[in-house]
């Protein structure tokens, strides 16, 4: 056993347990001091240097050598430093387009990319459009259309057009925000005086109501099952739900293409708010939209990325990612073609600051094309929303790149419509039509294709190409390569220090660069297996790694880090991923020390979260862990999408039943030693040993008569202790 390294003497009764230290929120509770010991500056120090006190692989480090200001871990820090790392190697590819080509190249990866992240676009299945009755006015008419964007999933659309028309007209492409009444939105910023003021002015205008929103209520409330359960249920699954907003605007284009009044050269995209997002998004991927204007939504991607408000279906993998979905290349992705920036001077959350910053960013763009003239930026004197000076500069900026059609100013008065007159389904709901269908039902039909495919793979593929399969969709779904960039000489490394009296170490591993957890590190020297061992709570992995401790085994204990859901999503660092990316390069740290040299490792993850990252750390490393052992894990991730209202953090795997399931990831480490056990249904109870086995029958038949142990209800440590003995050869042998 090594020599311990020097303990700074801090009371036991201040030192707290690692997840502590990191979720406390005064600086002397993250040093380890209870809020009425408020400790000093010189204990303070001492505190925070105990915390990190390191020896760097393989040997121990010389106290005088640490540096006092060795940063506790915080991962919300490391992930928003990882997204600027990642926003820079975008912004150097962006800075250096100069030429149409040079922008068309940019243009076709940032899309490639962000349909990979979408998913593969549903068929153009017959619109089967109708007008189910129009309203006349003075000078304009509304026509209340439905129309499918998919079989079954009616978009309720109101199309207005000019009276005194000759020849063809413009038409401006109108995104909805989250307004209650959709399309029908009458009051504070008034989306309807916009399309009514259009439509006199000799504008054809269409408006859809979003899911969730207008007529396309069909969970019952208001806003809310759309912008949250379902866009947790499609984030595995084969479509993003992003893509059911965009293809409803998508084929609402093609729907105009049909009718013989709209010029299709002149169509102009302009939505607020979530119909922003949709405006960049629709224009970003669609070349038929000619001008675009979103309005009260440009920000710069890190800071949406902080934005709780941020409803899913804008929650994209690595937005900052060279060639990602961020804002600053999906407004790359729309020029040189007309650009109208427009903000809000008292939006918080959308802030003029920030979206300034990605004003000027693409207005640099736009001039090295040599067509600084189309880009526009403003911020008017008004609150979040689309309001009547935002839209005088729309209606001017459409004059002189749309149509020459001028807008009177100021904006007249207009008579707007009630919610019911303009209604397009029976009732004013979708849901009243014969065979409408929902999101929910779209992707339990697309879940049931998926396990159709990954049921064939089986049946077709050989051992060895199954393995290798499965382990591109582990690479892929989880993010694990996002960091091969980094620093090629940098290595991970355990930085502890050692209590007195006591055969454990508290302390640290910088398992990424710029990512550290805390950590809990078991030695016995007569052993030679290291359990590595991570869960989704800190004192089940607490209790765990103690218990195994006492059977003999050497245990490294790691603190699962975490963050809200969105932000993992958004800045690319994905929580199984960044696991299993601990798992392997702390094991590989400890490894390196001279008491575990030798060591045959085993992964434990103990929880939803931790079960997937221990197996995600064998597959994409293989050969690295001896054997791999998941506790508490959910048996079948498909069923988390089989309840209307179901969802959990679980889901944020973006697109992983593309590629696996449960049981195939069991399947894949074959022949590996691998212990399955008390795993939990989607409403996170334990299964029982039949359901079990019947979860994983197709484990059971790659491994046929090898060490695939599967166990019902609580798993006990001596026995887990047993087996690994039993089953992981002593020494890495």
């Amino acid at each position: 056993m090594p020599t311990p390294a020097t303990v700074f003497p801090v009371a036991a009764s201040k030192f707290r347990p690692p997840r502590q230290l990191r979720q406390a929120g005064q600086p002397w509770q993250r040093a380890g001091c209870t809020s009425h010991q408020r400790p000093t500056h010189t204990h303070l120090l001492l505190c925070r240097m105990a915390c990190v006190f390191a020896f760097s692989s393989p040997v121990l480090a010389d106290p005088g050598t640490l540096s006092p200001q060795l940063p506790a871990p915080d991962l919300a820090v490391s992930l928003a430093q990882w997204q600027q790392v990642q926003l820079t190697r975008d912004q150097t590819l962006r800075r250096q387009i100069d030429t149409l080509q040079g922008l068309r190249n940019y243009q076709n990866q940032v899309r490639a990319k962000w349909r990979q992240i979408l998913g593969p676009w549903p068929a153009r299945t017959p619109l089967n459009a109708r007008c189910t009755g129009r309203l006349q006015r003075e000078t304009y008419t509304v026509e209340k259309i439905l129309l499918e964007s998919q079989p079954g999933f009616f978009v309720t659309v109101n199309l207005y057009l000019p009276s005194n028309r000759t020849g063809t007209v413009p038409v401006v492409l109108s995104p909805i925000g989250h307004a209650p009444l959709g399309k029908a939105h009458h009051t504070h910023d008034n989306y309807q005086a916009r399309f009514i003021t259009l439509a006199k002015s000799g504008y054809a205008v269409c408006v859809w109501d979003p899911l969730g929103q207008g007529e396309r209520e069909p969970y019952g409330e208001r806003t809310g099952n759309h912008h949250t359960v379902q866009g947790y249920q499609c984030m595995p699954s084969a479509r993003h739900f992003c893509l059911y907003f965009i293809w409803d605007g998508i084929r609402c284009l093609d729907y105009l293409e049909t009718r013989p009044e709209i010029d299709r050269e002149r169509i102009a995209c302009a939505g607020c708010s979530g119909g922003g997002a949709l405006t960049q998004y629709l224009t970003a991927l669609d070349d038929r939209i000619t001008v675009a204007a979103p309005t009260s939504w440009i920000a710069e991607s890190i800071h949406l990325t902080g934005d709780r408000g941020l409803h899913t279906e804008s929650w994209f993998p690595g937005m900052c990612d060279p060639y990602g979905p961020g804002t600053a290349q999906l407004l790359a992705c729309i020029a040189p073609r007309p650009l109208l920036i427009l903000g809000n001077d008292h939006d918080p959350e959308f802030p003029p600051a920030s979206m300034a910053r990605v004003a000027e960013e693409t207005a640099a763009l736009y001039g090295r094309l040599g067509c600084a003239h189309r880009l526009q930026y403003i911020s008017v004197d008004s609150p979040h929303g689309f309001w009547p000076p935002a839209r005088a500069h729309l209606y001017r900026f459409l004059e002189h790149h749309l149509a020459g059609l001028p807008v009177p100013d100021p904006e007249p008065p207009v008579k707007t419509e009630t919610a019911a007159d303009l209604f397009c389904a029976p009732g004013g709901q979708v849901h009243n039509l014969p065979g409408s269908k929902t999101v929910f039902d779209l992707n339990r039909e697309a879940l049931q294709q998926l396990a159709e495919q990954r049921a064939t793979r089986r049946k077709q593929l050989s051992s060895a190409d199954y393995f290798q399969f499965i382990r591109n969709g582990v690479l892929q779904s989880a993010r694990l390569t996002a960091h091969s960039f980094r620093r090629s000489d940098w290595q991970p490394q355990l930085r502890v220090t050692v209590r007195q009296a006591a055969r454990y170490a508290d302390g640290c591993c910088a398992y990424l660069p710029g990512f550290s957890t805390t950590l809990r590190l078991h030695h016995n020297p007569s052993s030679r297996h290291l359990a590595v061992v991570i869960a989704d709570d800190w004192s089940v992995g607490h209790a765990r790694s103690s218990a195994l401790a006492q059977t003999g085994l050497n245990v490294l204990h790691l603190a699962a880090d975490h963050a809200s859901d969105r932000r993992e999503i958004m800045s690319g660092s994905l929580r199984i991923g960044r696991w299993a990316l601990l798992l392997r390069n702390a094991g590989r740290a400890a490894q390196a020390l001279p008491a575990f040299q030798g060591c045959s490792l085993v992964a434990l993850g103990e929880g939803l979260n931790a079960a997937r990252a221990a197996q995600f750390a064998a597959i994409s490393e293989p050969g690295q862990y001896h054997a791999v052992i998941a506790l508490r894990g959910l048996a079948d991730l498909r069923s988390l999408g089989q309840g209307v209202a179901q969802f959990h953090s679980h889901q944020m795997q973006p697109g992983a039943l593309r590629w696996f399931d449960a049981d195939d990831l069991a399947a894949a480490l074959a022949p590996l030693p691998q212990w399955i056990g008390d795993t939990r249904n989607a409403r996170l109870q334990a299964h029982d040993q039949t359901t079990l086995r019947r979860r994983y029958r197709w484990a059971t038949t790659r491994y046929q008569s090898g060490p695939l142990q599967l166990s019902a209800g609580q798993t006990e440590s001596q026995p887990l202790a047993g087996w690994i003995k039993q089953h992981v050869p002593s020494g890495g042998k």
